[in-house]
C-alpha cells in the first residue's frame, strides 16, 4: 500500500489529534460500535527506505454504523465523494465544495508528485467523472494543474 505520511512537531501532537479527531468523528470516550473510523498507530517505512516510524491513521470501523466495505461498487462510491461534508471556506459552488473530493484530488496529485500511483484511487476518480456535474470540470482543471 502506498500512502503519505504528515508530520507534526511534537509538541503540537495533542492538538493536531484533537482537530483530526473531531474531523474524523473520532472520540475515544464513545463506544467503539458506535464510531465510524478507529484512530490506530502503525508502523510506517518510508518509500525511498530509511527507518520504520509509528503513525495515526484512521481505518473505517469494520463494526461501525457506517463501515461498507466491499459491499459497494466504486460508482457509489464516487457518488459519496460527490455528496460529502462541503467545505465552507470555498467560494465554489456547493456540489464542488465536497471535502471528498478534494481529498481524492489532493492525494492523486501527491502521489504523483512523488511518482507513485494508486490503481484504486485512479478508478474512484474515473468514477467521479463518469457522474455529471459541475465537479467534472474542477477534477479535469486538477488534473491538468497535474501535469504540469
Amino acid at each position: 500500500m502506498v500512502g503519505l505520511l504528515v508530520g507534526y512537531p511534537s509538541d503540537h501532537a495533542e492538538a493536531v489529534l484533537a482537530r483530526i479527531d473531531k474531523r474524523e468523528g473520532y472520540d475515544p470516550r464513545q463506544d467503539r460500535a458506535l464510531l465510524g473510523y478507529l484512530r490506530t498507530k502503525v508502523a510506517i517505512q518510508p518509500h525511498g527506505g530509511g527507518d520504520v516510524v509509528q503513525a495515526w491513521v484512521y481505518l473505517s470501523n469494520p463494526v461501525g454504523p457506517y463501515h461498507v466495505g466491499d459491499r459497494i461498487s466504486v460508482h457509489e462510491r464516487a457518488r459519496i465523494l460527490i455528496n460529502a461534508t462541503p467545505r465552507t471556506d470555498s467560494p465554489a459552488p456547493a456540489p464542488v465544495r465536497a471535502r471528498g473530493l478534494y481529498y481524492l484530488e489532493d492525494l492523486r496529485r501527491a502521489l504523483r508528485e512523488r511518482g507513485a500511483i494508486d490503481r484504486a484511487l485512479e478508478r474512484l476518480a474515473e468514477s467521479v467523472l463518469s457522474v455529471p456535474g459541475p465537479w467534472c470540470e474542477w477534477v479535469h482543471r486538477s488534473e491538468r494543474r497535474n501535469e504540469r
